[in-house]
């Protein structure tokens, strides 16, 4: 039986004490698949009814693409971060981030209305 559920994804929390609500994978029967422990058992839904779950292990992971998401956005967030604290520090970085934001937002009306003219 499992005694222990762990996971060395940092994206995945397991045990927090916070109520989390489960994972639905399956828009049809969206119970299929979960897991539950009920009399010291480890049980999953088949989609008709609760077994027993067999094995030693369990693997819980992310897909390729959201760890991919996930990583992408804390290197983006953490380079933002970087940059705030420098610009606090640096007049001259701060000006360079305000440039960077003001070319970001006319490409931004750039590409708006080239899209426009495509309609």
């Amino acid at each position: 039986m499992i005694g222990h559920l762990s996971s060395a994804n940092p994206w995945i929390v397991i045990g927090s004490g916070v109520p989390n609500y489960p994972y639905v994978g399956h828009s049809t029967n969206p119970m299929q698949g979960m897991v539950r422990i009920f009399n010291n058992r480890m049980e999953v839904w088949t989609g008709n009814e609760w077994t027993l779950f067999y094995g030693e292990m369990i693997t819980i992971d992310l897909s390729a693409r959201a760890k991919a998401a996930l990583d992408w956005a804390e290197r983006r967030m953490l380079e933002e971060q970087r940059l705030e604290r420098l610009a606090q520090q640096h007049p001259a970085v701060a000006d360079a981030v305000a440039a960077v934001a003001a070319a970001q937002e006319q490409l931004n009306i750039v590409a708006i209305l080239t899209e426009e003219d495509k309609k």
